[in-house]
């Protein structure tokens, strides 16, 4: 059981520009679509001119669209067989991205 959780994160290095913005996100999302015990986790890396404003939208859309895709299939909480849930996680995220 997860009681607790943290993040960090760190501007990368950028020679001649003190003044670096952070290009990280971080989303921390305990009992993703009110399930009890699945929890969202997600560093989102930018890189590049625009990456502070798609890490941006990816902390705030992809645990919107994940929690989508499991309110979607009611029975994945429900299932037992360990293979078609390791089957179904890539694919929500595929989905949602």
């Amino acid at each position: 059981m997860i009681t607790k959780f943290a993040f960090a994160t760190s501007c990368g290095f950028q020679p001649g520009n003190p003044y670096k913005v952070n290009q990280d996100s971080y989303t921390l999302v305990p009992n993703v679509a009110g399930h009890a015990g699945f929890h969202l986790f997600a560093v989102c890396d930018g890189h590049g001119v625009n990456g502070h404003k798609v890490s941006a939208d990816i902390k705030a859309e992809l645990p919107k669209q994940m929690e989508d895709r499991l309110r979607k299939d009611s029975d994945f909480l429900e299932l037992k067989d360990s293979n078609e849930i390791r089957d179904r996680i890539p694919r929500y995220f595929k989905d949602s991205f």
